[in-house]
Formats: C-alpha cells, structure tokens, sequence
C-alpha cells in the first residue's frame, strides 16, 4: 500500500511526529530542523564597476540544501532576505540555492555597520514551519571618510 506524502501545510507537530515515528510514512525532502548557520561573513568596502561604494558582503553556505535561502542583517535589523529559485512542478519541486552574497550600497562614508547572516528553507516550503538559522557571527566595518580603500574584516 502507498501512503500519499505529507501536505506541505501540515502542522510541524503532525510532521515531527510523522516522520520520526513512521519514517516509511513518505517525508519527502521536509526539513524538520532549521538550516545551519551560514559561516565565515566577510564585509569588505568597495565599489562596483559603475563605481557605486558599497559594503560587498560574502559568507559560506554550511546546509548545502538546495533549497537554501539566506537573510542579510544590518545593525541588527533584517536588511534583505534572498530567496532560492524554485519551479515547482507537478510532481517536484526543483531549486537554486540563493547566492551567498550581498552588495550593500546604503552605505555613507564614515558610518559603521555591522552585519550577520543567517539561513532559511524556500518559502515554498512553508518557512514558518521550519524556521530560520541562528545568525552567524556579527561582522563590522567602518567607511572610511574620504578616497577609495580597499578594507577587509571578517570572522
């Protein structure tokens, strides 16, 4: 006998309880947990090429899910969230994780921001259900004042 998979929708009790007790039940790619935190944020001031200042902000992605989203904090208020490119077809559901990288050009010369990063499954998924990462570790970076210095900080 074939057990249908479990509505997307579901509660992530009935989810929880579904797929660690009857494992055959048929649990898809669900993701009971959260994603991991994203690793080694780097913030480097820079420019780019229409000669735009800007923090360049880079980090590795440690899920490896396809699926994968990330959201871009800024002095501890969210910034940005990117999405993953998912098509969803009749029978699956297929995705491009999100780039784990951000230029941020809301930026003045001489300000200081901090900036973390955390992870989070498509949308598609239904995101409440599963949640978000922790953040990763905070990283800061001055503008510098006056001419174009390449700066480079990161954990």
């Amino acid at each position: 006998m074939e057990l249908d998979p479990i509505p997307a929708k579901s509660s992530p009790l009935r989810i929880l309880l579904i797929c660690s007790i009857l494992p055959f039940f048929g649990c898809g790619d669900f993701h009971i947990l959260p994603p991991s935190p994203p690793k080694n944020l780097q913030a480097a001031f820079t420019e780019d090429i229409f000669g735009t200042d800007g923090v360049l902000l880079t980090w590795e992605d440690t899920d490896g899910s396809d699926d994968i989203g990330f959201t871009v904090y800024r002095d501890g208020g969210k910034l940005v969230s990117l999405e993953p490119t998912c098509m969803e077809t009749s029978e699956d559901l297929s995705c491009t994780p999100a780039s784990p990288v951000y230029f941020d050009t809301d930026v003045s010369r001489g300000e200081t921001h901090c900036y973390a990063v955390s992870s989070h499954y498509s949308d598609l998924l239904d995101e409440a259900i599963f949640g978000e990462s922790d953040k990763c570790q905070e990283v800061c970076i001055t503008i510098p004042l006056q001419g174009f210095t390449r700066g480079l900080t990161g954990g």
